[in-house]
């Protein structure tokens, strides 16, 4: 579970992954039943190693894929489970109390009565506001006014840790606007991803239906949805050239980039966001350039439709079974084949990701002791005392190297288990009958 979860990593050489079934006794010795011997370790070791378990392994129908990761993940679902439906169950729990806040958030998503009652109400407010804009001016200031209600769609503002200096934060501004996962799905012509594109016009076509939009109109709109999606990624970076951050951080003044996207208005955006600075961090300069240019050339009304469909498409696994299905038919199925949605998978992730250090509190009394915590600090704090050792034992490293070396070995922050100092989630109340509003409380604290 995120947060929740042993930050030690031990290097060593896997020979082979097997996987046995849940019923049988734990086997000791190297378990060679997932290895193909008719293979040549010399001229395919992965296969050697791995090519009867990939032949005989099916990835269940909720899942991606399947492998030693997803076991641990699965088994750590389930440990949540148990914890989620005794915290649901523990009616007596006192007001604000751990248990009666992650349980009552628990129930408040697994309630499909009150939940297929509201339908999409709890984002027709949005939806009203985005009907009201009259002028780019007006789209602009939705966006400052709601970044959690579609505004991160078009206009990705944060702070974050500085990459050059850790010991500082700074306002960045990052790529963003499209809803496939990278810009190659706007213009690869393979079947498959040409299957996607059409999945997805199929979506936003839905969406618009659910809320009472006319067929036809509702399917023109996803199409210069998808026509104004593709000319943004035009400007987006690749998957391969974002793995290298450095050369596409620039630190400008918010005046100087300012001046070359005045269409943007952005120290009014800015402000809205409630952030003072005079310099940014930019990871997309040319995303930014691009948006600025198509805001003065494209259709307000398609606009307004994009924004539409992001309140609609973050919120739809939150809202009524037709959203939540629509959702699943193409984040689910389209994208990554998954062919069974279980919705307690979906609110206990929501759980962890929102509150984790609420429910990761009864994680660790549950499944991780103190003396467990003790045992793992100690065996880590000995794996220092012994690198240390040997990088004095080294031959190839000079007097000076090994110094830096020091420094580096002791400078690693250790993180096993869980913080010494829990968030606490102050001001946020859970509400048992409103899941939509435990979500905005929890997203907005």
């Amino acid at each position: 579970m995120n947060r929740i979860a042993l930050s030690l990593l031990v290097a060593s050489g896997v020979l082979a992954l097997g996987l046995m079934a849940a019923e049988e006794k734990p086997k000791r010795g190297l378990d060679v039943s997932g290895m193909d011997i008719s293979v040549s370790p010399r001229e395919d070791f992965y296969r050697y190693a791995n090519g009867t378990w990939l032949k005989t392994t099916e990835i269940p129908a909720s899942e991606t894929g399947w492998g030693s990761n997803y076991t641990l993940r699965d088994d750590n679902r389930k440990n949540l489970r148990k914890l989620l439906d005794a915290a649901i169950a523990d009616r007596q729990a006192a007001t604000g109390s751990l248990t009666q806040r992650v349980g009552d958030f628990y129930a408040s998503g697994l309630d499909s009565v009150a939940v297929e009652k509201r339908g999409y109400d709890p984002v027709k407010p949005y939806l009203a506001e985005i009907d009201a804009i009259k002028s780019v001016a007006d789209l602009l200031a939705y966006i400052s006014k709601h970044p959690l209600e579609g505004g991160w769609s078009l206009l990705a503002i944060g702070v974050r840790q500085s990459a050059q200096n850790p010991d500082t934060h700074t306002v960045v501004m990052s790529q963003t606007g499209t809803g496939l996962p990278e810009k190659e799905y706007y213009t690869k012509t393979d079947d498959a991803t040409v299957k996607i594109r059409q999945a997805y016009v199929d979506y936003i076509t839905t969406l618009f239906t659910l809320t009472s939009t006319p067929e036809a109109k509702a399917r023109q709109q996803a199409q210069d949805i998808l026509a104004l999606e593709a000319k943004l990624a035009q400007s987006h970076l690749s998957q391969i050239e974002m793995r290298n951050p450095f050369p596409r951080i620039t630190k400008v003044a918010v005046e100087d980039f300012a001046a070359g996207v005045p269409a943007l208005d952005l120290s009014a955006r800015l402000t809205g966001l409630g952030l003072k600075t005079d310099t940014l961090t930019l990871f997309a300069p040319k995303y930014y350039r691009k948006l600025a240019e198509l805001l003065g050339s494209e259709s307000l009304e398609t606009w307004k439709a994009k924004l539409r469909f992001s309140v609609l498409s973050g919120a739809a696994l939150y809202l009524s079974s037709p959203f939540v299905q629509a959702s699943f038919e193409f984040n689910g199925k389209a994208l990554f084949g998954v062919k069974v949605y279980e919705r307690w998978k979906i609110i206990s992730l929501a759980t962890d990701d929102l509150m984790g250090d609420l429910l990761g509190q009864l994680y660790v009394k549950e499944y991780f002791s103190p003396v467990a915590k003790k045992r793992m600090d100690e065996l880590v704090a000995n794996l220092r005392t012994v690198f240390a050792r040997r990088i004095d034992r080294l031959d190839w490293m000079s007097a000076e190297t090994k110094a830096e070396a020091q420094k580096k070995l002791a400078a690693l922050t250790t993180k096993i288990g869980y913080p010494s100092k829990w968030k606490a989630y102050e001001g946020v109340t859970i509400n048992r009958n409103d899941f939509y509003g435990n979500l905005k409380a929890l997203a907005q604290w």
